[in-house]
């Protein structure tokens, strides 16, 4: 997933075009993501029935400026065990890319999510670490990098400014 055409070209088209649906409700819930607890319970209420799947996927949940979410959300599935190098970066660019359309000043929430995650094993750390690098590197800020399973959710980096 290093290049462009490999980043699932169909969920960033629906990406770009979208704001999230009605059934969304954790979406709607009208919380606002200002701490950690809040950053955790955005991405178990988002992800938890999705960390019942195969396989480790993360998902980018944008928050506007006041940090409450903008509806945009993004899954890349079948991670491997260990991010190539700059994939995660190159992920964090596309979704700059689509953030700029839905709040130029916002932030992400990256929720981590497997059937038996939430327990900081080392793939999720892993990628926790990925994830904080490549916000270090100024491209999207990161308010939480959390690790989600069908049971517990736990914070793996709290916010990393661009």
């Amino acid at each position: 997933m290093t290049t462009d055409h490999t980043l699932a070209p169909d969920t960033w088209a629906s990406a770009l075009d979208s704001t999230g649906t009605e059934d969304e409700a954790w979406l709607h819930a009208g919380g606002i993501v200002l701490g950690d607890d809040d950053a955790v319970a955005c991405a178990a209420g988002a992800v938890r029935a999705a960390a019942g799947g195969d396989g480790l996927s993360m998902w980018l949940i944008a928050l506007d400026e006041d940090g409450r979410s903008t509806g945009l959300v993004v899954e890349l599935a079948g991670l491997a065990d260990a991010p190539p190098p700059g994939e995660v970066l190159t992920v964090l660019t596309r979704m700059s890319r689509a953030m700029d359309r839905v709040s130029p000043l916002g932030s992400l929430v990256v929720a981590l999510a497997s059937p038996g995650g939430g327990d900081r094993v080392a793939r999720e750390v892993r990628w926790g670490d990925a994830v904080a690098d490549a916000a270090r590197s100024g491209v999207l800020p990161v308010r939480a990098v959390v690790a989600v399973g069908a049971h517990r959710a736990r914070l793996l980096h709290a916010a990393v400014r661009r």
